[in-house]
């Protein structure tokens, strides 16, 4: 139940703040965190950093797809357009916001089941990710071949570390 409150949630918010008249914009953007998301998936049904869990859906990888189709471009138009306006120091502000909400859901999603951790994953290892994320997002937004490098250096980096083979 908790993911379609975050998901009707997103959507509310959206709805009311997100730059729906200039969509297109953000598009490359909103694709390049659902390529990174999927990645995820796909490797997760193998050596899971953390899976999802839920009475409504299935299995993980439905839980992946709403998350990813839907909750995630709802962000990123709200996201994306809200920091872009703002000042230098209101952006890093904005992004810590974000990275504080985004690890409160995560915090929420853990309290009540709906989020398990394996392979030595933590919440500090996500509000460690979600500190490189959002500045990341924003990067691809302005400077998107920065953003892939920067990407693509932490893919070698976590499999290095987590000893994985991502692809």
């Amino acid at each position: 139940m908790l993911y379609i409150i975050i998901t009707l949630f997103a959507l509310m918010i959206a709805w009311k703040y997100g730059d729906w008249r200039h969509w297109g914009k953000y598009y490359p953007t909103i694709l390049f965190m659902i390529v990174g998301n999927l990645i995820y998936g796909m490797k997760a049904p193998t050596h899971p950093f953390w899976l999802y869990h839920s009475h409504i859906f299935p299995n993980h990888i439905s839980m992946i797809l709403l998350i990813t189709l839907i909750q995630y471009p709802c962000y990123m138009l709200v996201y994306l357009y809200q920091v872009d306006k703002s000042s230098h120091s209101k952006k890093i502000s904005y992004m810590m916001i974000w990275i504080g909400c985004f690890s409160f859901i995560e915090w929420a999603a853990q309290k009540t089941g709906n989020i398990h951790y394996y392979n030595h994953w933590s919440l500090v290892k996500s509000l460690l990710f979600n500190s490189f994320m959002f500045p990341v997002l924003y990067l691809h937004y302005k400077r998107p071949l920065w953003a892939w490098t920067c990407a693509g250096i932490v893919i070698i980096f976590v499999s290095v570390k987590y000893h994985e083979v991502l692809f």
